[in-house]
């Protein structure tokens, strides 16, 4: 077992998802979320293949657009903490397979005249991959 200290930057390119339609809003919104985050793992395993759990705590810049959603003067900045876990398995001597888990919970922001409100939310990412050394 190994203790790690590192670093994660994560950056959505505009999920669109459909919206409620209310208030003269449009039927899909994209949204852009955009996180960087000091780490702290617990690695298990050897130099062939090894398994963490890991997490962060950071703020997130947290993005709204649409059609008839003006832009905010500010971006919400919901704390977040991130965690999960993953595996990076060597299937000869430069070639692995990884697989990492990722959650991020971010805390509500209260709206005012400026900034609109944002839930309390957890996103999910996947990532598998491939590594060389």
């Amino acid at each position: 077992m190994a203790l790690g200290l590192g670093g994660e930057y994560m950056s959505t390119f505009g999920s669109t998802v459909a919206a409620r339609i209310s208030d003269g809003l449009p039927d899909k919104v994209r949204i852009e979320l955009v996180s960087l985050t000091p780490q702290l793992s617990f690695n298990f395993g050897h130099r062939n293949g090894w398994s963490f759990l890991s997490g962060g705590l950071s703020s997130t810049r947290f993005t709204v657009l649409g059609e008839k959603i003006e832009p905010a003067d500010t971006e919400p900045r919901p704390k977040t903490i991130n965690y999960g876990g993953g595996a990076r398995w060597f299937t000869n001597n430069h070639l692995a397979f990884t697989l990492d888990l990722r959650f991020y919970a971010m805390s509500p922001v209260k709206g005012d005249p400026k900034t609109p409100p944002t839930p309390r939310m957890t996103v999910m990412v996947l990532n598998i991959g491939v590594s060389f050394r």
